[in-house]
């Protein structure tokens, strides 16, 4: 029988490519020698995952042929600040063992596996902001 750490342990694994983002974005951050890269990063993998969560909600509009999706912008607010308080958690006040269990496992990897991972993470970025805000200006000229 699975247990309740197990599926957290499976869901955590499910959130690597979050949590490598944020390792990324963190140690680019660094190099810019910013007070505080992590809080930098945190912010940026709550607007991902936001981006995300509308970008989906917008490709079901264009398949539905619905021109007018978002009522309120407290929807999106709402939801921006829940996934940021999220990442603040996860990553900051409480994420100590969880950062040096990415970095260990980043660590671990060699020179092509990190370079692999990356330039998927660079495609993830692209395509979340790229898809979020040509989307965004699809549905905006079909509301005119």
């Amino acid at each position: 029988m699975i247990s309740i750490s197990d599926k957290i342990g499976v869901i955590f694994d499910r959130m690597f490519l979050f949590d490598l983002s944020f390792y990324l974005i963190t140690r680019f951050y660094a190099g810019f020698k910013e007070k505080s890269p992590a809080s930098t990063a945190a912010t940026i993998v709550g607007g991902l995952q936001t981006m995300n969560i509308f970008t989906g909600i917008m490709l079901a509009a264009v398949v539905l042929e619905k021109k007018r999706i978002f009522q309120e912008v407290f929807i999106l607010l709402g939801t921006f600040f829940v996934l940021e308080v999220i990442s603040y958690t996860r990553y900051i006040h409480k994420g100590e063992k969880l950062i040096a269990r990415i970095e260990e496992t980043w660590l671990q990897k060699s020179d092509v596996q990190k370079t692999r991972w990356r330039l998927s993470v660079a495609i993830y970025i692209s395509a979340s902001v790229i898809s979020f805000i040509g989307l965004a200006i699809y549905l905006g000229s079909q509301a005119n």
